[in-house]
């Protein structure tokens, strides 16, 4: 009743004020600094992401979907947000199983950021996407190709995101 009967300004502000009071326990303190974002800012977002990854880690990989959500939300860049996007893309279609949100989580990417769409984590997703949606193998070949090879840290061993797209790309090849 009382949050009902409050206005956005209060709600906010009580947002901030529980942030603080809970900047030992990461997870609240991003969500409450979430709640009380007016716009976009990437500290938050930054902060949503690690969040999402320990989730991740601890497997709650819906929970992590849903925080990568929300800090593609707060991001105030395209490529920010197409990169939170993308992995909230990968993340459903690798993890979750989740592929009917793939293509609008995909679509998204590529209007955040035209250039760049996501590019190895939405590869990823897109292959997941093509394989067990319309058996497209050789276009999940053509679009995990391409991305690794546009990928600037090809050589980074604990890429997670990398190995993923080097994995699938061997499970396509396969197929």
């Amino acid at each position: 009743a009382v949050v009902g009967s409050s206005v956005s300004g209060e709600r906010r502000r009580a947002h901030r004020l529980l942030a603080q009071r809970r900047a030992g326990d990461p997870a609240r303190h991003a969500w409450h600094l979430a709640e009380a974002a007016t716009g976009p800012d990437e500290h938050v977002a930054a902060l949503l992401q690690e969040v999402a990854h320990g989730n991740l880690f601890r497997g709650d990989s819906v929970g992590a979907v849903r925080e990568l959500l929300r800090s593609a939300d707060l991001s105030p860049s395209g490529t920010g947000r197409s990169a939170r996007l993308a992995e909230a893309a990968y993340l459903g279609a690798t993890v979750t199983g989740d592929l009917g949100a793939v293509p609008a989580l995909m679509d998204a990417a590529r209007d955040a950021d035209p250039r760049y769409g996501g590019s190895l984590a939405g590869a990823v997703a897109g292959a997941y996407h093509l394989l067990t949606g319309d058996g497209d193998v050789d276009g999940a070949h053509r679009l995990l190709v391409g991305a690794i090879e546009a990928h600037p840290g090809r050589a980074d061993a604990p890429d997670k995101t990398l190995i993923e797209a080097l994995y699938t790309l061997l499970l396509v090849s396969f197929y």
